[in-house]
């Protein structure tokens, strides 16, 4: 098998599994299994039918003929055979196959190798570091009451030892297994130490040293695959889960066993980077605790419908994953079969005739005709012979009031098939936001565009268009002035890169002398025309004065892309005087891969949006991971980048639970500036508080929860004359009214604990005092149960 042919059937085999994994994933959420000892067999029987993908499936095999050294000759005549050539005929050569250039196989075949051998011998060093532990390491003479107790529980008797060079346990070995306790373990309480002996010696009684070892094997040979990965994440999540439920078990101490966690990881010493089971990890602790504190528990017979379920969609969809992407098996040598030459008598040949000049030519004969094609009915995209639709008419969309409270922008974009009068007939979201969705589709539904002719004919096409949802620095909403239209009836929906770029716009520009310009006119993705990608990018450097006048806004540049792939034209469709010249000096630097039509490389025109916020921005799935932009899970770490000041918004099935174990678990590891974007939730003095009233989804899928807000004793009259009062003087020289927005924020046994008030020139700390001193009738409640609610009270001012 040619290093070629090895590649390929890799691709192809990594596009497979990552199919069955995406699917293994996506149904685990829909048919909700929690149970860990489940998850932990479920994604174990996955890895391993994923592993064994070349062996259950056919590959394709082609067969190559082999052709014969003389063909057999059948004489019918006297005539002698013509000879066949030999060494002293020169035959004409034929066109012969382009050479594959080196090193393009083999170079990338090198760096899948060397990545491997880089990732194993990381393994060796960890299994060398965890060596070094135990020489370091001491014995104690007696050991603590806790941990002898726990020996006999289990019935596991390794050998001990506490080290001074780590902050969390360690376990390794598998025929002579050791515990590795730091040496804090000494000083930690007797419900602590027996709950993490007790999780150490069943990770010895279950031999998980030898799986987990394993495990690290197939992430050294798949350091590349993502989806291995994932895999290979949950699988070590899982039995973490098992295992701290057969703790609870066989101790009962939940308590101490959490403040365990808590403790290790609050220590943020040595990382314990070894192929060892670890006490902690730190991106688990959120969904490990949150486990432990709410029960989950499936039927038998639902697990069994679940489990049956799953296993056949895994089998219909791997059916389908190997016939899309199939292995290719060398090919068969086939002899070619000779076909018999007959060698008869020559006819001689006629002779020629001469037409006279003025005779007309003569065609040859037409070959057959063959079906014709049935007519087109497909919506179309623009490119080669069809023309480009204009919009003739267009809405802008209304900005919801929902939204814009929410300081929600975002670009939703739109697949619309436009029908052969050019009106809208059908939309699709391809991105957007929940609050922004329905207005820009109910005003593009309103837009007319020119017909859309193929061949004189008008048809119908599909086009990517893109609306722009953006607030103005002054807290009014507006949108752009001229909605983005991608590919203008035409090209690919628009593809989004990780610093949100968008591929597609229209023409124009201020030329980059630093770039050959183009030497044709820039043409658009669509048709043929295959879509420019992004290989380089350089971030923009935020000014220093937009920083210091926290200046956070959208830019969209229009760029001009010549057929080498660099920048040759930018022009700002949109953006800020003090973040234009930042946003326009990294574009220019950005490289794409040259747009080819007709297999020729093309200038091309592209829409380039990139967003400035100060506020690093994630989101907290149902699974606790706290997640960025693009969906890749956050570190701690990346959130102390910007001094623990980042945004967080909850998905909707997030509850209320997991977001306060997931702040507090931030607070502890120094992230302690959160602002939480939630229309259900508010986050204020390192609590969490229901903004009612509201009716919440149930995360476990039953009915709704209905959250009522408290009953305050409140006198709205005196607090706007007292709020005239204090802003009087900041409006001497004339009227004024306004109205003032507090969320009060109420804990379960009816006291008022914070306030958020609207800040900057309107605030009036008189209100703020007399809020918290305001009396509560009644808390807030989630049916009959009291929880901590907050509640947004409106307080008009009018200064004359």
């Amino acid at each position: 098998m040619t290093s070629q042919m090895w590649l390929e059937n890799l691709a192809a085999f990594s596009l497979q599994v990552a199919i069955l994994v995406a699917a293994g994933t996506a149904l685990v959420h829909l048919f909700r299994l929690k149970a860990p000892s489940v998850l932990l067999a479920f994604w174990q029987a996955l890895l391993a039918v994923c592993l064994l993908l070349p062996v259950f499936q056919p590959w394709r095999q082609e067969r190559q003929p082999i052709p014969v050294a003389a063909q057999q000759v059948f004489e019918t005549s006297s005539l002698p055979v013509l000879p066949e050539p030999d060494a002293g005929i020169t035959l004409p050569a034929g066109p012969s196959a382009r050479p594959l250039r080196f090193p393009t196989y083999a170079t990338l075949a090198l760096v899948l190798a060397g990545g491997a051998v880089l990732r194993l011998l990381w393994l060796v060093l960890g299994l060398l570091r965890l060596q070094r532990y135990l020489n370091r390491s001491r014995r104690l003479a007696v050991l603590p009451e806790s941990v002898r107790d726990m020996q006999w529980s289990v019935g596991v008797a390794p050998e001990i030892f506490f080290s001074p060079d780590i902050d969390t346990p360690v376990t390794f070995g598998w025929h002579r297994p050791a515990v590795l306790f730091p040496d804090s373990f000494i000083e930690m309480s007797a419900g602590m130490q027996r709950t993490i002996a007790c999780h150490e010696l069943l990770h010895v009684e279950r031999r998980d040293w030898l799986f987990i070892v394993l495990e690290e094997l197939l992430r050294s040979l798949f350091w590349f695959h993502p989806a291995i990965w994932w895999a290979l994440g949950r699988i070590h999540l899982s039995r973490e889960q098992v295992v701290d439920r057969q703790v609870l078990k066989v101790t009962g101490e939940r308590g101490p066993y959490l403040e365990s966690l808590l403790h290790i990881a609050s220590l943020r010493g040595r990382p314990a980077a070894v192929p060892a089971p670890l006490l902690l990890r730190e991106h688990h602790l959120v969904q490990r605790v949150a486990l432990m504190l709410k029960e989950s528990k499936m039927t038998r017979s639902r697990l069994i419908v679940s489990l049956v379920a799953i296993a056949a969609f895994l089998l219909w969809t791997g059916t389908y994953a190997t016939a899309w992407f199939p292995l290719t098996a060398p090919p068969v040598a086939v002899p070619q079969v000779p076909t018999p030459t007959v060698a008869s008598t020559p006819t001689p040949a006629p002779e020629p005739v001469s037409t006279p000049a003025t005779a007309p030519a003569v065609n040859p004969a037409p070959k057959e005709n063959p079906e014709p094609k049935a007519r087109q009915q497909e919506p179309l995209r623009v490119g080669a012979n069809v023309q480009a639709s204009k919009l003739i008419s267009k809405v802008d969309p209304v900005y919801p009031e929902l939204a814009r409270r929410a300081r929600v922008e975002q670009t939703v974009i739109l697949e619309v098939l436009v029908d052969a009068q050019g009106n809208v007939a059908n939309i699709r979201v391809i991105q957007g936001h929940p609050l922004l969705d329905q207005a820009a589709i109910e005003a593009v539904r309103q837009w007319r565009y020119s017909p859309t002719y193929l061949n004189g004919q008008a048809v119908q096409v599909l086009a990517t268009v893109s609306v722009p949802f953006i607030l103005a620095s002054d807290s009014s909403s507006r949108l752009s002035n001229s909605t983005m239209i991608t590919g203008v009836l035409g090209g690919v929906p628009s593809s989004t890169t990780s610093q949100g770029v968008i591929i597609g716009g229209a023409p124009t520009g201020g030329a980059n002398p630093a770039v050959k310009p183009p030497q044709r006119e820039p043409i658009r993705v669509g048709g043929n025309v295959q879509e420019s990608k992004i290989i380089k990018m350089v971030a923009p450097v935020y000014p220093e004065l937009a920083k210091r006048a926290r200046v956070e806004q959208i830019v969209m540049l229009e760029v001009t892309v010549n057929e080498e792939g660099l920048v040759s034209n930018v022009r700002v469709i949109r953006g800020h005087p003090l973040l234009d010249q930042a946003a326009i000096d990294a574009v220019k630097q950005w490289v794409y891969s040259p747009t080819i039509l007709n297999g020729e490389p093309m200038p091309v025109v592209a829409t380039a949006t990139l967003i400035f916020s100060l506020t690093p921005r994630f989101t907290l799935d149902a699974d606790g991971f706290i997640r960025d932009p693009e969906g890749a899970p956050v570190s701690v770490e990346k959130l102390r980048e910007n001094q623990g000041s980042v945004q967080i918004t909850p998905a909707p099935q997030v509850s209320f639970d997991l977001i306060q174990q997931t702040l507090a678990y931030l607070q502890v590891q120094g992230v302690d500036k959160v602002r939480l974007n939630s229309q259900a939730y508010v986050y204020d003095a390192g609590r969490l508080f229901y903004l009612a009233p509201a009716t919440l989804a149930n995360p476990s899928g039953a009915g709704q929860i209905l959250v009522r807000a408290p009953v305050l004793d409140i006198d709205i009259n005196q607090l706007s004359q007292q709020a005239a009062d204090a802003l009087r003087p900041k409006f001497a020289t004339g009227n004024a009214t306004t109205v003032l927005s507090f969320t009060i924020c109420v804990d379960e046994a009816g006291q008022i604990v914070a306030v958020q008030s609207p800040g900057g020139p309107f605030d009036v700390p008189e209100l703020v005092t007399a809020l918290k001193q305001a009396r509560v009738t009644t808390p807030g409640l989630r049916g009959n149960i009291a929880v901590p609610t907050a509640v947004k009270i409106t307080v008009p001012v009018s200064i004359k």
